[in-house]
Parts: C-alpha cells; sequence; structure tokens
C-alpha cells in the first residue's frame, strides 16, 4: 500500500480515536497523550490507570471502536495493514 495512504489514514485514526477520548474526557490537553502515544509508550502504571479511567467513561461501541483503532494502528506500525490475516492476500 502507497507509504502516503498509510500515513494519511494513521492521522485520521489518531483523530478519530483522540475525538471519541475528548469528547467524554471534555478536556484536550489532559487527554492529548493518551490518542497520540503509541502503545508501546503506555509502560508506565500512572499512565495505564488514566487511560482506563478516560477509556471505561466511553460506551461499549465507542470502547469497540477505540480497540478498532488500535489495532488498525498496530497493523500498521507492523506492516501488515492491508493485508488479510486469514489468508495473508492484500486487499
Amino acid at each position: 500500500m502507497d507509504l502516503e495512504i498509510l500515513n494519511s489514514l494513521r492521522a485520521q485514526l489518531q483523530r478519530e480515536r483522540r475525538q471519541l477520548i475528548e469528547a467524554v474526557a471534555g478536556n484536550e490537553d489532559e487527554f492529548y497523550s493518551i490518542s497520540e502515544t503509541p502503545r508501546e509508550e503506555f509502560e508506565e502504571q500512572a499512565q495505564r490507570e488514566r487511560d482506563a479511567l478516560a477509556l471505561e467513561r466511553l460506551s461499549d461501541t465507542e470502547q469497540d471502536r477505540v480497540q478498532e483503532i488500535d489495532g488498525a494502528l498496530a497493523r500498521l506500525d507492523a506492516g501488515t495493514y492491508g493485508t488479510c490475516e486469514n489468508c495473508g492476500r492484500e486487499y
């Protein structure tokens, strides 16, 4: 998949994730790092607890969407986005 398309998609997914969390949090500055920090950087317990509290405020549908976004971002990072997880074919 074209690198420009992947970067655009990543930015769009990060924006959507941030918007979901900010809609609940109501405080963009406090929750900015939750939506922009890659999963690998969530090592500190305090950060994980803060994330969990913010995500608990989301509805089930919003939580599901955040999980879908996180999965897509992880696949982008791994270079497997756009590849079928079952058969390995690009789509």
